[in-house]
């Protein structure tokens, strides 16, 4: 029988995030890898120096309000390969509240971008119908008409090729992120079957 680890006390580790983390992209899952004892612990555990240099596995999930992101952790697995079930989160060691500081982009920029390139686009060929329409009014009016319709058609299609070109930028969400190299402060306690696996 092996005892589990911490002997199911919560200590308080430091940890770099070992990837990095977007709001926009598929994958929630992260991981970071244990520096060593937050300095505000002061117990003599054992399994506290065992834990330097260990692997946290997790996920995250954003919170948009806040403009942070909560990053749970359910398993640690020691530079020797040992694996403990564990219940941790990350916390704000300035606030000593869930989740971390997010950096946060509106993506205000990204959709403003693309309207006006949009209408860039748009403002273009406008500008280039009516020189057409402009150098055929000495022609008949067969040649008038078919190089309205022309430009018409011309028309529709610049407008629709301004709005695919530019669909990604006007549909720019906001994003939450966290780059990979960060310090972080975890609370970790060791699930009641904690001991390894």
């Amino acid at each position: 029988f092996e005892r589990p680890l911490f002997d199911n006390l919560t200590v308080t580790l430091r940890a770099v995030l070992l990837n990095s983390f977007s709001s926009s992209q598929g994958d929630n899952s992260v991981e970071a890898r244990v520096s060593g004892v937050d300095p505000s612990e002061n117990m003599a555990n054992s399994d506290i120096g065992a834990t330097d240099g260990a692997t946290l596995i997790g996920t995250a999930t954003s919170n948009f309000e806040l403009k942070r992101i909560h990053l749970q952790f359910s398993e640690l697995i020691t530079k020797e390969g040992k694996r403990y079930p564990i219940t941790a989160v990350a916390i704000d060691p300035e606030t000593n509240s869930l989740g971390v500081p997010a950096n946060y982009s509106s993506g205000i920029a990204s959709r403003l971008l693309g309207v006006g390139i949009g209408k860039a686009i748009g403002a273009t060929d406008g500008f280039v119908r009516s020189r057409i329409l402009e150098n055929n009014q000495d022609g008949d009016a067969i040649r008038r008409e078919l190089s309205r319709g022309a430009a018409d058609t011309s028309g529709k299609a610049v407008t629709d090729f301004g709005q695919e070109a530019t669909k990604g930028l006007r549909e720019t969400k906001a994003e939450l992120s966290l780059t990979s190299g960060m310090l972080l402060t975890i609370r970790v306690k060791a699930t009641p079957a904690g001991a390894s696996r």
